[in-house]
């Protein structure tokens, strides 16, 4: 007898996450529905292989790393998961869940959620006011602040007037964090 090896090619599946209700909002029970989708034909996916005794692990994480969970999506009829979830914070959560399907090669899927609500690195935002486009390029290249927007001058008045604003937006290439809270704010 010959054996042949055959791994599947390495396909990812999306997945698709929805809550009940819709928006999710801060100490409130959601309902966290995953699907995951065949890619050659978007339909949910029937049928998994068991990984570590369970046929999907779930990883919730929210944006100040105070929140953790791991847990395993309860599986549906119709091929869905779902998971009650009472999310502490509001703001910016990751998801990752770790699923096989039947046919394929384990999958690594990351999502992100948004929960109602400010989130808690914009508590650490501080405004700091400057008269120059070139002092406030000064201190992002000393590294004093993270982000530096420029916004023109007479803005208000070319809103009111319905005239088109640019708005500059220069960021500290050593800083990793509030430069994207800026942009996620916009």
């Amino acid at each position: 007898m010959t054996l042949v090896l055959q791994v599947p090619d390495r396909v990812e599946y999306p997945l698709e996450v929805t809550s009940a209700p819709d928006a999710l909002h801060p100490s409130e029970t959601a309902t966290l529905i995953l699907r995951v989708l065949d890619p050659t034909t978007n339909q949910a996916v029937r049928r998994f292989e068991i990984v570590h005794e369970k046929l999907m692990h779930l990883f919730l994480v929210s944006e100040n790393l105070e929140y953790f969970l791991h847990d395993h999506p309860v599986p549906q009829e119709d091929g869905s998961f779902r998971l009650n979830v009472k999310l502490p914070y509001g703001g910016m959560y990751r998801l990752l869940a770790d699923f096989y399907p039947t046919g394929s090669v384990p999958q690594l899927a990351v999502n992100t959620l948004f929960v109602a609500g400010q989130g808690d690195a914009a508590k650490h935002l501080r405004l700091q006011f400057v008269e120059s486009r070139e002092e406030g390029l000064l201190l992002v290249e000393k590294s004093r602040v993270s982000a530096l927007l420029v916004l023109p001058r007479h803005l208000t008045d070319n809103l009111l007037e319905g005239k088109t604003n640019a708005v500059e937006l220069y960021e500290n290439p050593a800083e990793q964090i509030l430069p994207r809270v800026v942009r996620q704010g916009v």
